[in-house]
């Protein structure tokens, strides 16, 4: 029934221009003048042929900046959103609370192992490219990864039972 699903990847430019920074100074020598260049001569291409897919996709997974830290100019604390199209034959939507609702849930750090700057979920229908999707969203940083499977198998459970 999903054969023809389709998922986006889409990183912020301010994400990407920083992990291409990182990486290309770090791991391959480049200069930050050779790197910004590299970037500016792609954008008319990426403008024209690969952005405009993201609009037809049936999920859009963004990677964002976090809203939790001002000004981080590292991008290494990221922000998700899993933007989902309704109607999709065969496919049901993940939600973290319940359907339908909007909800904003910054847990107490007494109940998941979060440092600086924490994490944040939220949850709630709204509009992509004049459609109707579904937009769960996490923010922030959790210590220690079987938390974070654990939240996974929760709202994925939820979302199949």
């Amino acid at each position: 029934e999903l054969l023809d699903f389709s998922v986006y990847l889409d990183l912020a430019d301010e994400v990407k221009i920083a992990w291409k920074i990182q990486r290309d100074m770090a791991e391959r020598g480049h200069t930050l003048e050779a790197i910004l260049a590299s970037i500016e001569s792609r954008k008319p291409d990426f403008a024209a042929f690969i952005d405009p897919q993201k609009k037809h996709a049936d999920v859009v997974m963004e990677i964002l900046p976090t809203e939790l830290i001002p000004d981080d100019d590292e991008k290494k604390v990221l922000r998700v959103r899993l933007i989902q199209n309704e109607g999709i034959e065969g496919y049901e939507p993940v939600f973290l609370f319940d359907e339908g609702s909007t909800m904003e849930w910054i847990p107490c750090g007494k109940k998941l192992a979060c440092s600086y700057p924490g994490i944040k979920f939220r949850s709630g229908p709204d509009t992509y490219y004049d459609k109707s999707v579904s937009d769960p969203q996490e923010s922030g940083h959790l210590d220690h990864s079987m938390t974070l499977i654990l939240l996974v198998l929760h709202y994925c459970c939820r979302s199949m039972s």
